[in-house]
């Protein structure tokens, strides 16, 4: 019997013990929060000083005073145009006036045909990009990934047929090539811009 009275002893001991840990946080947590509520009691019901209400007052006058004194009046003005201000971008995508331009700029890539009428030299020459010139003693083009010299020969597809195409002459800013006997000029792509 002295044993499980002793076990019951030991059983509430520790439930107490367990219990004064919890009970003495209780108490401290209640004790911060009654502080807390006196210091924002004591901040919401306090007078504030006289100096305090007299520039408010003094504000409020001063502040029906300017507005009974002035009109608001709007006006309109054109501002100068100043270089660098409005500057506006060279091609803009988001543009709706221009936007069937772009792909038929694109498509072309900068190049003209020298003798019209040959609808393939059309076709293998949008097929064709210029990419870079290298002017020297043995000046050289690099077209469609390919780095090539006077006499050197591309294979460009077009319409799902692949042509043989000769480069004829190298110059500052274009390459003359020819296929089945009909020569045509690469050119440079330059930038293009448009003003709105």
């Amino acid at each position: 019997m002295m044993r499980s009275n002793e076990k019951q002893s030991a059983k509430q001991f520790e439930a107490m013990g367990a219990m004064g840990s919890n009970r003495n946080k209780t108490v401290i947590a209640i004790v911060l929060v009654s502080i807390m509520g006196l210091m924002w009691a004591r901040v919401l019901l306090q007078k504030k000083p006289a100096t305090a209400r007299a520039e408010t007052a003094v504000l409020k006058e001063n502040a029906t005073k300017q507005d009974s004194s002035k009109s608001c009046a709007i006006k309109y003005m054109i501002l100068p145009r100043v270089e660098g201000r409005h500057d506006v971008i060279g091609r803009d995508l988001f543009c709706s006036r221009s936007w069937n331009n772009n792909e038929a700029k694109t498509n072309t890539g900068g190049n003209s045909i020298k003798e019209q009428g040959d609808v393939v030299v059309e076709k293998i020459q949008i097929n064709v990009k210029l990419e870079a010139i290298s002017s020297g003693a043995s000046p050289k083009a690099f077209i469609n990934g390919m780095l090539l010299e006077k006499g050197g020969r591309l294979v460009v597809k077009a319409d799902g047929s692949k042509y043989e195409v000769d480069v004829k002459s190298i110059t500052d800013g274009a390459v003359v090539l020819a296929v089945n006997g009909v020569e045509f000029t690469v050119a440079m792509s330059k930038a293009v811009e448009t003003t709105d």
